[in-house]
């Protein structure tokens, strides 16, 4: 009986302390997963990276931090071991050719058998369909091209010599210090934390959040570049999402020129590989509003010369969120210091003569802005602007037009709609309202709306439809929230928020009381009252009650245990009778 009742109370002190969620992965957590990758099974390795793959997508800024971790591996030991797989790696010592791979293996045709068709050249190894998970999982460590002394990048291999040449080289090539081969330990290391590496990019492209691409770009630049193929097809698999960070690493600027010349050269390479080099692709191929709104804030955070166009293309987008975005990113372009004037030079002419006067090299962010003005107001006006006009006095005229246009449509619209709410249609009515909010949140007239919106809740309400009648109360709410309808709609919310918490079996008096102090005339509010304060009262008894019923029970425990633990000879004496 004593162990069955500290059992129960273990385990109702242990449902009491569990938390609602599992708690989230912790650092040493992770480095422990990660230890697999060290294991001689390959399904070991792979369960490893599935695991990581399935993280939820709030692991990515620890992800990051682990993927940046220190290596043990040199970047030697790490190219003979990509190269061993088949896949490329930057040429480490000039830029031609860009990238390094394996020489592919001479091949022998076999003698052909009369009647058969004649055997074909296998296919060359492609370093862009690689899969690195699984090749690095797969690869054969006692492989002699490991052991093999390395070539120089982009050199070929020495063809075979069937005999001595005739002559000797006038001068010997110069001699390149190679690293020694690596150990069989160092490729079983370097696999390890290359599998761990791929994994965790992999993991963290597959969030999809717009901030995974600092740690996967930083990575392909250290240890020696040797992640950096891999690194870009991660990026690239991100889509929209990863533009907003190929942008800003596209533009970004510095002390250190050359590091970052490589590092503009790499974001806009990848950006031309996903087909969104051009501004007016990258913004239109955008999955959704967020995305698009963040694309168009760095290419005006930037002031890209490329994005103007673009740009004012979307001053009037049908979005919200999308037209505010871009007319902030456009003001960036005409307001502000003038930019640098560009470069000035004599252009050369044919036969070698020079132009009389210079002439800029390039036109400023301003200057184009302005002439892509000019053209726009021309285009809506039927007639040239004034010539002395600045950018930021176009820009007034252009967004007063856009608005004038889109107030006349709202106006319509919202005509259209309060005819039908005189009708009685009043779902009708809000579709026309709702028309216009999903375009301009902010409308100026839409108090106008809020009668609509609470006589079609009281209607749901009254035909019990609870949770759809909540959510066009709170609207109505939204829309004004000092207007005259405002208490009335505030009072229906809360006694519905009430009448949902009884249905769920809990006891909130205080939203009936709140819906009676915003409007007494609710009497459905009074009897509500009186039964959440009685239900509150009886499961205050209730638990006070467990609680008493708890604590004797576990004195009686203490009790038992007491006794058993004591010495026979100290045995209580029992009552006298």
């Amino acid at each position: 009986m004593p162990a069955v009742l500290l059992s129960a109370l273990l385990a109702a002190a242990a449902a009491v302390a569990s938390p609602a969620s599992a708690a989230p992965l912790t650092e040493s957590e992770l480095a422990a997963r990660a230890a697999a990758f060290r294991s001689a099974d390959p399904k070991a390795r792979l369960a490893a990276a599935e695991f990581l793959a399935h993280l939820p997508p709030e692991a990515e800024p620890m992800l990051a931090r682990r993927l940046l971790h220190p290596l043990q591996t040199s970047p030697d030991t790490f190219r003979r071991l990509f190269l061993g797989m088949w896949a490329q790696v930057p040429n480490w010592i000039s830029a031609d050719p860009m990238w390094i791979r394996r020489p592919e293996p001479p091949w022998v045709a076999p003698p052909r058998v009369r009647g058969q068709p004649r055997a074909h050249r296998p296919k060359p190894h492609d370093p862009e369909t690689l899969d690195w998970l699984s090749a690095l999982n797969e690869v054969d460590l006692g492989d002699p091209i490991f052991t093999a002394p390395a070539p120089l990048p982009g050199e070929p291999p020495p063809p075979p010599q069937k005999s001595a040449p005739r002559k000797a080289a006038v001068e010997p090539a110069p001699v390149v210090a190679q690293p020694l081969p690596p150990t069989r330990a160092e490729l079983e290391i370097a696999r390890a934390e290359a599998m761990e590496e791929v994994a965790l990019l992999r993991a963290i492209a597959s969030t999809q959040r717009m901030d995974a691409v600092d740690p996967m770009f930083a990575l392909a630049f250290v240890p020696g570049g040797v992640f950096r193929d891999e690194c870009g097809r991660q990026i690239r698999s991100m889509g929209s999402f990863a533009v907003p960070a190929l942008i800003r690493l596209m533009h970004q600027r510095g002390p250190a020129a050359l590091h970052l010349s490589k590092q503009r050269r790499y974001a806009a390479y990848q950006l031309d590989r996903m087909d969104r080099a051009q501004p007016q692709k990258a913004i239109a191929s955008a999955p959704d509003d967020r995305v698009k709104s963040a694309i168009i804030h760095q290419y005006g955070q930037e002031r890209a010369l490329e994005a103007v166009d673009a740009i004012l293309g979307q001053v009037d987008a049908p979005s919200h969120r999308v037209r505010k975005e871009a007319r902030w990113a456009w003001l960036r372009y005409v307001t502000g210091p003038p930019p640098p004037p560009a470069p000035m030079r004599k252009r050369k002419l044919t036969g070698g003569r020079e132009e009389d006067e210079e002439k800029p090299d390039y036109l400023t962010y301003r200057e184009l802005a302005l002439l892509a003005l000019q053209k726009q107001v021309q285009a809506i006006e039927n007639a040239p602007p004034d010539p002395k006009a600045t950018a930021k006095e176009l820009t007034d005229r252009l967004f007063g037009y856009y608005d004038r246009q889109r107030a006349a449509e709202w106006e319509a619209e919202l005509s259209a709609g309060r005819a039908r709410a005189q009708a009685g249609d009043l779902k009708g009515a809000i579709d026309h309202f709702g028309w216009i909010l999903a375009h301009d949140p902010n409308f100026a007239r839409r108090g106008e709306m809020v009668e609509a919106y609470l006589r079609y809740g009281e209607a749901l309400r009254r035909a019990r439809r609870i949770p759809e009648a909540l959510g066009y109360l709170r609207q109505a709410v939204d829309l004004d929230p000092s207007g005259p309808h405002a208490h009335e709609a505030a009072a229906r919310v809360a006694l519905l928020d009430g009448v949902q918490a009884l249905a769920h079996g809990r006891a909130e008096p205080e939203l009936f009381r709140r819906a009676l102090a915003l409007d007494p005339s609710l009497a459905e509010a009074k009897g509500l009252l009186e039964r959440a304060e009685a239900l509150r009262d009886r499961r205050n008894f209730l638990q006070g009650g467990a609680a008493a019923a708890a604590g004797c029970a576990l004195l009686f425990l203490i009790w038992l245990l007491w006794r058993r633990i004591l010495p026979r000879g100290e045995q209580p004496a029992p009552p006298s009778s």
